[in-house]
């Protein structure tokens, strides 16, 4: 039997071999009909043209921004992908650039039950950001009832910048900067993720490097500052909910605790080990007004006006209940 080194889809002869052909290009619903006909050419690359990260339905507390790209997959028999694949600029797209684009991996699946042309369940960048979803397109619902400074109820990316709290105009992807690196965001059930940093007076945005995300954690992480940009970096969180509102030079911390809740104002935390509430919210919060440097904390923190008065607090177990700080240095007990 003669072997066949050529394939017309839509009117255009591909050149075909495995590794070596031509990427065919396709729509999704056409790719469907040539895995549903077993009609892949098993190791051929083909280049899904219309896809888009879309819901089928209204999804509460999430969208999508809808931004294009292409998706390049490879077939691994007649009628079934590997989820490894790639993704390329998509034909008249501005929005991303292509350089950026041909560093990014990607797992898919042409399948999916939630999402109208399959999912794209793993996503890393060339800055080596990684999540278990689309983090360019997957937005997620912020509250003003819980964040007061915001103008409205506002959808952030996984990672955002902004210049003002008035609005989803002013939301931007952060992932897209180089100053994003280095994070790994591995929560799959309920991946409600935001880290933001607020543009600084002087005209640049903060940093957001390596941090993690673990075990089905709900992050909510603002960073605010008026006179320098603000950075977030080198958190492990574990928690199932994490809001800083809005807080800098918050590093190095390893959370461990359901809700950890930091107050408006100007706060200094680092080198910390936090097993539970630090600064529960309240509509007029509490104000640490001194850093809190290479601490253990515990407690539930109802009420940490105790520590506003306190000078700076350094290597020590900072502990409390129901309003009740107790400041408690190692080597005084050693």
């Amino acid at each position: 039997m003669e072997k066949i080194n050529k394939i017309q889809v839509n009117g255009v002869t591909y050149e075909i071999g495995g590794v070596g052909g031509e990427i065919i290009k396709t729509t999704y619903s056409e790719l469907i009909s040539l895995i549903s006909s077993s009609s892949l050419i098993p190791e051929n690359k083909y280049r899904i043209t219309d896809y888009v990260t879309d819901y089928s339905s209204a999804k509460s507390g999430r969208k999508s921004a809808l931004h294009q790209f292409d998706i390049i997959v490879t077939a691994s028999s007649n009628n079934t992908l590997y989820e490894d694949a790639t993704v390329a600029l998509h034909e008249g797209d501005d929005y991303f650039d292509e350089l950026q684009l041909q560093k990014i991996k990607i797992k898919y699946s042409v399948t999916s039950s939630v999402f109208k042309k399959g999912e794209i369940t793993y996503m890393i960048d060339g800055n080596l950001n990684e999540a278990n979803f689309d983090f360019k397109n997957i937005m997620f619902l912020i509250e003003k009832s819980n964040f007061t400074h915001l103008d409205s109820d506002t959808f952030f990316y996984l990672f955002s910048s902004i210049d003002s709290y008035t609005g989803e105009k002013n939301i931007k992807d952060h992932s897209l900067k180089d100053t994003v690196y280095g994070n790994i965001i591995q929560n799959k059930s309920n991946y409600t993720s935001v880290f933001c940093v607020l543009k600084s007076p002087i005209g640049t945005y903060g940093s957001i490097k390596n941090n993690m995300v673990l075990n089905g954690s709900d992050v909510r992480l603002f960073s605010k500052s008026s006179i320098l940009p603000s950075d977030i970096k080198n958190n492990k969180i574990y928690s199932n909910f994490y809001t800083l509102n809005p807080a800098f030079s918050i590093e190095n911390n390893e959370i461990k605790s359901k809700v950890i809740i930091l107050p408006r104002e100007t706060v200094n935390i680092k080198n910390s080990f936090f097993m539970s509430e630090l600064g529960k919210y309240i509509e007029t919060p509490v104000t640490i007004s001194k850093d809190i440097d290479s601490c253990f904390i515990m407690g539930d923190f109802t009420d940490v006006t105790a520590i506003t008065d306190s000078s700076l607090i350094t290597n020590k177990i900072v502990t409390a209940k129901s309003g009740t700080v107790k400041i408690v240095d190692l080597f005084e007990i050693i």
